[in-house]
């Protein structure tokens, strides 16, 4: 009895702990974020009098009405990240997914060759050169050229295919049996039950393009293919200059506005996150397992 109230109480003394710990974590990942938010709704004059806050001293809106109102294409960019995002996450997911299911078969011939190919890629690089040259030479200028090379990823097709193997045979085989295909296999047995790793990775890809600035400012040329990314960027440096060489004596907010663009350019995955959140634990947990 002794040994069993003593786990009992080391327990719950974990417990405590644990929680105590995770609500200061999220107050430290939080508090940055929230201040962001508070900043880019304070006017310029305030934010250089009185720093940042996470209740503005001086509540304003024009540094949201001026990023909206910028030369730049941000409403545009803004419909190319969401239209890059989207059909990365469709393609990128359904090619590892293949991949992953043709992996876990287990009548699959090659499957070593396969598996070490697949590896490969994971270590070894052609490099940026011959990769710029590649894919400029097949989608200049082209929103393609930031979804084409992405649309097998090493990492996710084995994340997926460890998860599938998790699934029991015997239900392909029963399938088999009463003269089910590999597609409908595939679609009405293994997608289903695929649900939380699937998520996983199209959260995973869909972060990853929405965050995507090297690819986009190697690739892309005119503004109309602008991604969001690229225009933050692009508008930091334009409210610097506009800042620096001011001579209208309008008031340029180059700190507010900067708060606001980080605002706008991250609410979609944050608040996308929550609802694939259940999902994401149990295909991270399942799909890293290699039995």
């Amino acid at each position: 009895m002794a040994m069993v109230k003593n786990k009992t109480v080391g327990r719950r003394v974990f417990n405590v702990i644990n929680i105590i710990l995770m609500c200061l974590f999220s107050v430290m990942f939080i508090y940055p974020y929230l201040l962001v938010i508070g900043s880019s709704f304070t006017s310029e004059t305030s934010l250089l009098v009185n720093g940042y806050n996470l209740i503005p001293a001086e509540f304003s809106v024009y540094a949201y009405e001026f990023i909206f109102s910028s030369d730049l294409p941000f409403l545009q960019a803004y419909w190319n990240t969401i239209w890059v995002t989207a059909v990365s996450v469709v393609l990128t997911t359904s090619v590892c997914f293949l991949y992953a299911y043709a992996l876990r078969h287990p009548k699959l011939k090659g499957k070593k060759f396969f598996n070490l190919y697949l590896v490969i890629t994971m270590l070894f690089s052609g490099g940026l050169v011959p990769n710029y040259l590649i894919v400029t030479t097949f989608f200049r200028d082209s929103l393609w050229s930031i979804i084409i090379p992405g649309l097998i990823a090493a990492w996710y097709t084995f994340l997926i295919r460890n998860y599938l193997v998790t699934i029991s045979n015997s239900l392909s085989e029963a399938a088999e049996i009463d003269g089910a295909g590999q597609f409908t296999i595939l679609t009405r047995i293994f997608v289903p039950l695929s649900k939380p790793i699937i998520a996983t990775i199209c959260l995973f890809v869909a972060v990853s393009q929405w965050n995507s600035y090297t690819g986009p400012l190697l690739y892309l040329e005119s503004e109309g293919n602008y991604t969001l990314q690229l225009v933050v960027n692009k508008m930091s440096d334009l409210m610097a200059n506009l800042a620096a060489n001011n001579t209208t004596g309008r008031i340029i907010p180059s700190e507010s506005g900067e708060m606001a663009a980080v605002v706008v350019s991250t609410l979609p995955i944050i608040c996308l996150y929550p609802f694939l959140q259940k999902y994401f634990i149990t295909g991270i947990t399942m799909g890293g397992v290699k039995e």
